[in-house]
């Protein structure tokens, strides 16, 4: 011990650099180390640092075999479904069995619904949806991974696709798996608006704020939409396009701006510049936030045409099972909704009737008081002058 004392000095003395440089990157390490740790955790994985899908426009590797006279259909419905995931398969059966049942026609206009999807990494589940594809002969999978980035692949592969395909189709409606639609009621609409060319219409938002928190998954950054409000856009949950525009639309995501995941967002741009106008359709009910969505009435389901989103296979029942029997059972719902929707111009109405009444009942009577009031009135002057 004595001697590793009486050596230590001369040892320190010799190795003085060394230590020091040590000393520094000890230092270095332990300061680094400290702060790492009081950091905040990185974001939750979000569309800023998530590797995007490259964008192109491209048909999907499972398609239905569809017959040469089938392909003669008025519209086209694109559901977007999610790939993975036992409650979508379970949406998907319920859109079947309901509003999806294309077996109505609405004067001899032939309209038939579609499943979007894209390959689940799940291979179990990507398994599945070959074999629900193979058994109902109404998917499409796109040769990409199914993701909300995805998402946007999804929406013009598909209407990519009911272009090739359908060559005579007008529209498209595009929805997800959690929404009810009443297509038959959407095509009287179409058939009266007269059916319109370059049409862009569903539930359309005003003013929105582009989102540009890194942290939330409807982020875009300056370099993909330099503006701070998007221009007048149909919301995510339903939209309908008419085939004529398709291909400008098509055009403008080689040569214009590059798309992005937000789809409904990206649409809205392309229309505006475009120059064609985002519609308001009646009765697209969208109801978008939880705390928002309560229990539609019977006056809700008599006015709507599509309603969304977050509805799940039982609602979907539901509201089916009041479509097909109890509104067609219970007409007085119409009037008593008819009523409760224009109850002040039903007072008005009711106003003026009793006014006629009055005129017709005790008119005569009136007119004789009134004209020798104003005789009255005349003769009096008379005097005084």
């Amino acid at each position: 011990m004595v001697v590793i004392f009486k050596l230590l000095p001369n040892w320190l003395c010799k190795n003085f650099r060394k230590i020091r440089v040590l000393t520094v990157v000890l230092f270095c390490t332990i300061t680094i180390i400290y702060y790492n740790q009081r950091l905040p955790p990185p974001p939750p994985t979000s569309p800023s640092n998530v590797v995007w899908p490259e964008f192109s426009l491209h048909l999907p590797f499972v398609e239905p075999n569809i017959s040469f006279p089938d392909r003669n259909i008025y519209l086209a419905v694109a559901v977007n479904s999610a790939a993975t995931g036992h409650k979508y398969r379970g949406l998907r059966k319920a859109i079947r069995e309901t509003w999806g049942s294309s077996l109505e026609y609405t004067r001899n206009k032939i309209w038939k619904v579609f499943f979007v999807l894209a390959i689940s990494e799940n291979k179990t589940e990507h398994e599945m949806n070959l074999q629900e594809a193979s058994r109902n002969n109404d998917v499409i999978i796109g040769n990409f991974t199914d993701n909300y980035e995805s998402v946007v692949l999804k929406t013009f592969m598909s209407h990519y696709w009911v272009t090739t395909r359908f060559p005579s189709c007008r529209y498209v409606l595009k929805t997800d798996d959690d929404v009810y639609a009443r297509v038959p009621r959407l095509l009287r609409w179409l058939e009266r608006a007269g059916a319109p060319n370059r049409f862009y219409g569903g539930y359309v938002s005003v003013g929105f704020k582009t989102v540009r928190d890194p942290r939330n998954k409807w982020f875009i950054s300056k370099s993909q939409y330099e503006k701070e409000y998007w221009p007048p856009f149909c919301h995510g949950a339903f939209h309908v396009l008419s085939t004529d525009i398709l291909p400008q639309f098509f055009n403008y995501t080689k040569f214009g701006r590059k798309p992005f995941h937000t789809d409904d967002t990206y649409l809205g741009v392309v229309a505006s510049e475009l120059g064609i106008e985002a519609k308001t359709l009646p009765g697209f009910d969208l109801r978008y936030h939880t705390e928002y969505i309560r229990p539609r009435s019977a006056c809700d389901l008599i006015t709507s045409t599509t309603m969304g989103h977050m509805i799940d296979a039982f609602t979907m029942m539901k509201y089916h099972n009041f479509y097909t029997k109890e509104m067609k059972l219970g007409k007085y719902i119409r009037l008593k909704c008819l009523v409760s929707q224009n109850a002040k111009l039903f007072a008005i109405a009711a106003v003026v009737i009793f006014c006629l009444l009055i005129g017709r009942l005790f008119g005569a009577t009136v007119f004789r008081w009134i004209t020798k009031l104003w005789q009255s009135v005349c003769y009096s002057s008379t005097i005084e002058h």
